[in-house]
């Protein structure tokens, strides 16, 4: 695991936290950063055309994302994820 945070990194998750609004969403986004890497995920903060996210790799597998809003998170589980563990889908 690389602990190592690049310049472009660093920006993007400032760019998310700036964007959140109230200070408990602001604290779970990086609750949520800091627990996926201490469990292994590698992480990537990136916008995909207007819309900022997280995303969560394990390998080259990306079984969560995230996008952060005003007031809240949207985290949502991915196909990879589903196909590891069908009983996710329940």
């Amino acid at each position: 695991m690389n602990n190592m945070v690049d310049d472009t990194s660093a920006a993007a998750h400032l760019f998310n936290l700036d964007y959140i609004d109230d200070d408990e969403t602001k604290v779970a986004y990086l609750a949520l950063l800091i627990a996926a890497e201490r469990s292994g995920y590698r992480t990537e903060a990136a916008a995909k055309g207007v819309i900022s996210g997280l995303s969560f790799f394990d390998g080259e597998a990306q079984p969560f994302s995230l996008i952060p809003n005003k007031r809240h998170l949207l985290f949502y589980l991915r196909e990879p994820a589903l196909r590891e563990r069908p009983q996710l889908r329940e």
